[in-house]
């Protein structure tokens, strides 16, 4: 089975769509960063075989990264959000 999220179009469109809203590009970087991020988690989880966009993730999907980002990663809470 293949991955049904392209990771690309998803940066080059999220990149785009910050940049029209005057977003810096230290935090359209550092953005781009948090969803590879996931988007590794998400690949490592196995999540990504099974969905074919990332409308289809559950919030118990986002629950349990934030969980993991907190526990095993130290991430406080204001960090994560």
């Amino acid at each position: 089975m293949s991955e049904n999220i392209n990771l690309e179009e998803t940066l080059a469109a999220f990149s785009a769509y910050l940049k029209e809203k005057g977003r810096k590009q230290s935090t359209i970087k550092r953005y781009a960063y948090d969803i590879k991020v996931f988007h590794k988690w998400l690949r490592a989880n196995e999540k990504l075989l099974y969905i074919k966009s990332w409308s289809e993730l559950s919030e118990a999907d986002y629950q349990t990264y934030f969980s993991e980002l907190e526990d095993k990663r130290k991430y406080s809470q204001k960090t994560r959000h």
